[in-house]
């Protein structure tokens, strides 16, 4: 059973294109790696806001897929995203069971595990194009239709398994938080985890390790540490600043793609007339899309992308499940618990499923530690 959970956190990683098509590679594994834990340990260890919170969340994408269909009327292209979503629901309540039953221990090393994968592979990667020129493109090795390694700059970005370089520093990020609540501290390993999320030069991978550093200095730098603890806080600021500086000025001059499509959306958004804002858009497949700025649904962060795809009703109902079947209780950890979910965002990506019941899993153990 323990392989079997080595195995599915892997294979939630391996998120890109290929001849499985869009996370085949991820979703496949992971769901067949669910059922076979399900089939070894049938309890479910769950308490009535977890099972309220799981019935509410599903029921609400169903709804929301029933508009959809009342909107555009039948058709099986509308139903994929859906049906991913609820496959992401199955991991989570099949899996959790058998995550507690491994142990803090046994969870702690399969995600450094995991994590030392990706960053050999991201930093390989990196090698490899400087040195000899070679982009390894594991999207267009197995026939998919390859990764966006190459910045608005012409820069190489590098991607690890991933098919965007933002996706590579929200994945490997979630995971490092999984790591840093288990163990309780920084680790030097623990900066190259750093290091390589920077690498991908991706705004929202500033973002997030800026978010990290600042929750550590707020809640538990002690006094005598702090002076390193700003120098080095300061250091990265100014490199993370300096990668992502041209970024910036495209942004200002507001030749920036991705910034474009956000605002465009949001436009859409606020003055609409086809009630965006109380039926969402949906998990709406591209040929659905009326404009170009649909493809930013995903990314608006936790809070305007749930809003944005299900609608204020339906979003804000979601949007406190998913807190509550993260935890009912609102402490520090829980800071720093949601701060992925500034880029992870997406229901239908089998990751975030898989984030929350590592979330989940680790609050358990950190819970049942403190009541040792």
């Amino acid at each position: 059973m323990k392989k079997i959970v080595f195995f599915q956190l892997l294979f939630s990683t391996l998120f890109f294109d290929s001849f499985l098509g869009f996370q085949g590679l991820s979703l496949y594994p992971v769901f067949i790696c669910s059922i076979i834990l399900y089939i070894f340990n049938k309890n479910v260890n769950f308490n009535s806001y977890d099972y309220n919170s799981i019935i509410i969340v599903t029921g609400s994408l169903i709804t929301s897929l029933f508009y959809l269909n009342y909107k555009f009327g039948f058709d099986l292209n509308l139903f994929k995203a859906y049906i991913t979503a609820i496959i992401g629901i199955f991991v989570f309540y099949t899996s959790y069971s058998s995550y507690l039953k491994c142990g803090k221990q046994y969870i702690l090393n399969t995600v450094n595990y995991v994590i030392f994968i990706n960053v050999f592979v991201l930093f390989f990667q990196y090698f490899l194009w400087h040195v000899f020129n070679t982009d390894l493109n594991f999207g267009k090795l197995l026939l998919g239709f390859g990764h966006r390694a190459t910045g608005f700059n012409l820069s190489y970005r590098p991607t690890g398994f991933f098919d965007e370089p933002g996706i590579y520093g929200v994945f490997i990020y979630s995971l490092f938080i999984i790591k840093y609540l288990l163990i309780g501290k920084l680790e030097r390993c623990d900066f190259l985890i750093i290091g390589s999320i920077l690498l991908t030069n991706s705004v929202y991978s500033f973002l997030l390790i800026f978010s990290f550093f600042t929750w550590l200095f707020i809640f538990k730098f002690k006094s005598k540490y702090k002076k390193k603890a700003q120098l080095l806080f300061v250091i990265l600021v100014l490199v993370g600043l300096a990668l992502i500086f041209p970024r910036i000025i495209n942004v200002f001059d507001g030749n920036d793609y991705s910034t474009l499509t956000k605002v465009i959306l949001l436009k859409n958004y606020i003055y609409d007339s086809c009630g965006y804002y109380i039926y969402g858009t949906g998990l709406l497949p591209s040929l659905y899309w009326p404009d170009f700025s649909f493809q930013a649904m995903g990314d608006m962060t936790f809070l305007l992308s749930t809003i944005i795809i299900y609608g204020i009703p339906l979003g804000i109902i979601i949007l406190v499940s998913i807190l509550l079947l993260i935890s009912n209780r609102l402490n520090m950890y829980t800071l720093l618990i949601i701060t992925p979910l500034l880029k992870l965002t997406m229901f239908n990506w089998v990751f975030f499923w898989m984030y929350i019941l590592l979330v989940k899993v680790t609050l358990y153990f950190l819970e049942s530690k403190n009541e040792d």
